[in-house]
Formats: structure tokens, C-alpha cells, sequence
């Protein structure tokens, strides 16, 4: 009678262990899982703050550039609040600010000594991306305004226009153009100043077809719709951390065009279709009287010794990927040079120690003043001879 008993105690102690080895096991598991998430979810959060503090202006406001100006804190606050507005046919547009150093009336910025009330001022219109419109430059010292001072001190009567739009690529800016000609607005000369924007856009695409910025973000957006999903896990902290850490690593799904064969047709085809533009704006200027003036901006690469703080503003591209744009840009150059264009190559000189360019490609205020005075050269003789047929009408 015992031998059952002794049996039946040592079952029930075995089996008692084996439960508690198997709550053991569930219980770390799930105290694993707990813990994890307590990671990931301290790790957004942090990302958040992080995130939420950061912005572009900080990471201009750290070059030398901008350490000794007392405008610059300022400046970037604004240009952080800036915000851009649907615009048929033309993709976006800024919306109306007003600011000590940012003014912005729709959507085009003011240009310092360019107001004038005078019915017989020439008026000249300049067009481009953001180093036209003046990315990191306060009112008076874009390009835009600084034609306007030196064709005052020319003595030239002259109303100036900044069309100029961040993003922007010609084909954008020969719409606009087109959409004022067709209200009956006229200009007496326009000033095109592009280049990266046309180049980057087919960089980033590969396409040349003169599609506009970031074309994969509007395609997803009417092919795919609009899922919620997709826009929180996009705005996820940690996700824009991956990818900020694979773009540094060089790690980046958008170049396309690896191969040398590639990159040269797309380089033709940059080149034919911002050929095709200043083609049509010539025979618009033919058309409707006006003269026009293309110039084709520099890049960092093009000074010949470029101080470390130029060279460290590649923003949302590794610096291994900035390479490959720049010697992308300039295989497009060599192309576009024999559409009779104003390129800026040498107009900045050797870079001050604190250097010109802010980015690859835009510049601070002094080197504005500078590449508005090598297209003056060109403009001037523009004006002059508009000047000139309009007091000869004037005398009949």
C-alpha cells in the first residue's frame, strides 16, 4: 500500500518543478518583450526630443559663417516657419511672411531698392530655385536685390521681381513665366539663374524629363493614396534615424544611375530639356519684346580652394553621394555651355576664411553681391539698350 503513495508524492513534486520551469521560461519571455519595449519606446521618445530640437537652421548657425552676425539666430527662427502652399501646374509655392529679415508677398520676396512708383522703370524679373530667392541671405543681399542696387547706381530706373522658389527647376520657372504672359503682365528682361536644381531633380529621379523635385513623393502619394499607416511609421523617430545612419554610411536608394553610361545620358537629357526652356523663353522674348538672361550658378567644387566649413553642409546626402552629385554636375555643365549661358564659374574668387558657400551650392551675403556683379555685366547692357529704345519711341 505505501509503494503507490511514495510513487504517487514523487509524480506530483516532478511535475510541480516542471511547472514552475515552464512559468519561469513564459515569465522571462515576457518580462523580455516588456523590456524591449520600454527600449524602443525611450528610444522614440528621445528621438522625438531630439528631432523636435534640431533643425536645418542649427546645423547652418554651427558654420563659421554665421558666428559673428547678429542677425543670424533671427533669420534661421523665421526661415524655419516657413511654409509652402499648393500652386497648380507649378508644385508650391511660400506662403506670405513678414519679418525683419524674410518678407515674403505672394509668394515672391521682397527685393530691397527694387520698389519704385515710377510708370517708366524697367522691370526686370528674376527667376531660379533657392540660391535665387536667397536660402540663408536676408532681403537686401539676395541676388534679386543686389541687381536692383547696382542698377540704381547705374542710373537705371528698374523694378525687380525674385521669383525665385526653393526646389524650383526651369521648367517650373518657364511655366510661371508663361501663366504672367498670358494675363498680359510683360517684363521688360528676365534673369534665369539655375542649374542645380535642374541636375539634382534628375540625380535624385533618374529622370530627365524636367520633372520637379522629389517626384517619388508625389507619385506615392496619388498611385499609393493616402494611408496613415505609412505617414506614422514615416515620421517615427527611429525610422529617421536608420536612415539618417544609412545615408552617412552611403547607404541610399536614390541615386539610380551608377554606371558612367547612365549618368552621361542623363546628363543629355538635363541638358535637352533646359536647352529646350531657354529655346522657348527666346522666342517668347521675340514674341513679346523682352530681353532674357541665363546664367548656369556655381558649386562649392568649383572654388579652387574651399575652406572645411564649405564643405560640410551636404544636408540630407552623405558626403560620398554629395561627390557623385557634383561630379554629376558638372559632366551636365559641359553640356548645357553651348546654349549661350552666363556660366559663374570664377566669378567668387578664392573663399575667406570663413568661406562663401554655406552648402554645396548656396552662399552667404558678400558672395551674392559678387555673382550679382558678374551678371550686372551682362544686364546692364540689357537695360541700356531697353533704355535706349524706349527714349527712342518715346521721341517719335
Amino acid at each position: 500500500m505505501s509503494e503507490p503513495v511514495t510513487d504517487s508524492c514523487e509524480a506530483d513534486g516532478l511535475q510541480s518543478a516542471d511547472d514552475r520551469a515552464g512559468l519561469s521560461v513564459g515569465r522571462k519571455a515576457f518580462f523580455a518583450f516588456v523590456l524591449l519595449g520600454l527600449i524602443l519606446v525611450s528610444v522614440e521618445v528621445a528621438g522625438r526630443v531630439y528631432y523636435a530640437s534640431r533643425t536645418d537652421g542649427d546645423r547652418y548657425l554651427r558654420q563659421a559663417y554665421y558666428q559673428d552676425r547678429d542677425w543670424s539666430e533671427s533669420y534661421w527662427q523665421v526661415h524655419e516657419r516657413l511654409r509652402m502652399r499648393y500652386e497648380p501646374y507649378l508644385g508650391w509655392r511660400r506662403m506670405d511672411v513678414s519679418s525683419e529679415n524674410i518678407n515674403i508677398l505672394n509668394g515672391v520676396r521682397r527685393s530691397v531698392g527694387a520698389a519704385t512708383s515710377s510708370d517708366d522703370a524697367l522691370r526686370v524679373w528674376c527667376f531660379g530655385g533657392s540660391a535665387m530667392w536667397g536660402t540663408g541671405v536676408r532681403d537686401g543681399w539676395t541676388i534679386a536685390s543686389q541687381l536692383a542696387k547696382l542698377a540704381g547706381e547705374a542710373g537705371y530706373d528698374v523694378a525687380v521681381r525674385n521669383f525665385g522658389e526653393s526646389g524650383w527647376v526651369s521648367t517650373q520657372e518657364v511655366i510661371l513665366l508663361d501663366r504672367m504672359l498670358r494675363r498680359g503682365e510683360v517684363p521688360d528682361v528676365v534673369v534665369f539663374y539655375d542649374g542645380v536644381n535642374d541636375t539634382f531633380s534628375a540625380f535624385q529621379s533618374g529622370v530627365a524629363d524636367g520633372s520637379h523635385q522629389n517626384l517619388g513623393m508625389f507619385e506615392n502619394y496619388f498611385e499609393l493614396g493616402y494611408d496613415p499607416r505609412r505617414s506614422i511609421v514615416s515620421r517615427l523617430a527611429i525610422v529617421r534615424g536608420m536612415g539618417s545612419i544609412g545615408r552617412r554610411l552611403g547607404i541610399d536608394r536614390r541615386p539610380p544611375t551608377e554606371d558612367e553610361s547612365s549618368r552621361e545620358a542623363l546628363a543629355d537629357g538635363v541638358a535637352e530639356v533646359y536647352g529646350a526652356n531657354v529655346r522657348w523663353v527666346r522666342n517668347r522674348a521675340a514674341e513679346y519684346g523682352f530681353s532674357c538672361l541665363f546664367a548656369w550658378q556655381p558649386v562649392v567644387s568649383w572654388q579652387k580652394d574651399y575652406v572645411e566649413t564649405e564643405s560640410d553642409g551636404y544636408g540630407h546626402m552623405s558626403g560620398m553621394q554629395m561627390d557623385a552629385m557634383l561630379s554629376f554636375y558638372d559632366k551636365t555643365t559641359a553640356k548645357v555651355a553651348g546654349e549661350d549661358i552666363v556660366l559663374m564659374r570664377g566669378c567668387l574668387g578664392d573663399s575667406p576664411e570663413d568661406g562663401y558657400f554655406i552648402d554645396h551650392n548656396h552662399v552667404g551675403e558678400e558672395a551674392n553681391a559678387l555673382l550679382a556683379a558678374c551678371l550686372f555685366e551682362h544686364l546692364e547692357r540689357m537695360l541700356r539698350e531697353r533704355s535706349a529704345r524706349d527714349e527712342g519711341m518715346g521721341g517719335v
